[in-house]
């Protein structure tokens, strides 16, 4: 594993502000000199990748896995000073982790999106494709291969104790280190075993593991020849960690409108009797906006970062044209079937009763859609196109109606 970094400087928080940035193996070390009481934050423009607090004055040290960062990344360095962030420097470089699952049997195609999204719907259709391996257990949210990963990252991948795993990979919860745990001493002999070797042989352990649960899974659902196997909502981090392992991830990106998402979450909600979205009383235009926010970091985090790996599916197009959309979207990443096949996957995910009973809360998938407009008034609808500008115009929804997606 190898990482190359050009630094930039900044000296707008003070020029007493030491800042040290080397790389052992394939992790990346952050060391500033700091006050007592300041934090050194190491970020990407779209995520966290790491922080450490100042227990008193000295220098703190951030560890960064070449396991989570994109094989090009942009990395900026800042301290938060009483509350305040300074950026400090920024990092550009690329990150280099030998293939270690090059013969895995089956490999990862992985479905993001957001909560009543279509994501149900999409891994029911794909749960039907012969190539496919998706555990059948409904709403099909098991993430096996991401619990193995998550593992590997915060066990073996040195100063991964730092990194908040974001919501949707497995939990949501930090993953601390244990006391003393050698990961977090880079100043020891053993760190560049740790951060070379080591870390390399837990990655091919890790995807041996996934292998062998995933060949149990074609072998019990009768596809012996499956090629991939299908989790959703594997968070970015992880993502980034699989497609280093397995040196390509397919993923399909499933974005709904806004509007519709956010009623669909509060009908939910009233179906169930509590709220499971996080969403209290917020007014539909809130709601709309948070998730709206969501999608355009996922379009950042995914489809902008890694085009050729990821297709973009509207839930709009999957419930219209549903052999359409899976035609383009699954062709585009080598995994196309013929469109008979893709007739007969339909015809049974569609008929599947259960899920429509357990999953819906309009009468049909083509009902949903739309269906905002019957819940708001003129002034909210202008408020919600006011609101959702930069996601409409991304995603062709509101005005921006038919144009497609931005790049």
């Amino acid at each position: 594993m190898s990482i190359s970094i050009v630094l930039e400087r900044d000296d707008r928080l003070d020029r007493t502000t030491s800042l040290e940035v080397q790389v052992i193996g394939g992790v990346l070390l952050v060391t500033a000199s700091l006050r007592a009481g300041d934090e050194l934050v190491v970020r990407t423009p779209h995520r966290l990748l790491g922080t450490e607090r100042a227990v008193g004055d000295g220098p703190v040290t951030v560890a960064v896995p070449a396991l989570i960062l994109p094989r090009r990344f942009e990395v900026i360095v800042a301290v938060r000073r009483d509350g305040k962030p300074h950026r400090l420097a920024s990092l550009a470089g690329t990150a280099s982790v030998p293939v270690v699952a090059s013969d895995a049997a089956v490999r990862p195609l992985l479905v993001a999106g957001l909560a009543r999204g279509g994501t149900t719907l999409l891994m029911r259709l794909l749960r039907e494709h012969p190539a496919l391996l998706v555990v059948d257990a409904y709403p099909y949210e098991q993430r096996h291969a991401a619990v193995l990963f998550h593992q590997l990252l915060a066990t073996a991948a040195p100063g991964l104790g730092s990194v908040a795993l974001p919501a949707g990979s497995i939990g949501r919860s930090r993953e601390p280190g244990p006391i003393g745990n050698p990961y977090f001493r880079p100043e020891l002999p053993l760190f560049r075993f740790l951060a070379t070797e080591h870390l390399a042989a837990r990655a091919r352990m890790t995807a041996e593991l996934v292998d062998l649960l995933y060949r149990e899974v074609g072998g019990q659902a009768g596809r012996p020849a499956a090629t991939h196997f299908v989790e959703k909502f594997v968070g970015p981090v992880l993502t980034c960690a699989m497609d280093h392992c397995y040196g390509r991830t397919a993923e399909l990106v499933l974005v709904r409108d806004a509007r519709d998402a956010a009623v669909s979450q509060q009908s939910f909600n009233e179906r169930r009797g509590f709220d499971g979205f996080g969403i209290g009383g917020d007014e539909l235009v809130a709601v709309a906006q948070r998730i709206a926010s969501a999608h355009l970091q996922q379009y950042n985090d995914r489809v902008a970062s890694r085009p050729d790996q990821v297709a973009l599916i509207r839930y709009e197009d999957l419930v219209r044209d549903p052999v359409a959309t899976l035609d383009a979207a699954l062709g585009g990443l080598g995994l196309g079937v013929d469109g008979s096949v893709l007739g007969a996957m339909v015809e049974v995910a569609l008929g599947d009763v259960e899920m429509q009973r357990s999953h819906m809360t309009s009468s049909s998938a083509s009902a949903s859609i739309g269906r905002w407009r019957e819940v708001v008034d003129d002034a909210q609808a202008a408020a919600l196109d006011d609101a959702l500008e930069v996601f409409d115009r991304t995603y062709g929804y509101g005005r921006w109606a038919g144009g497609g997606t931005s790049a």
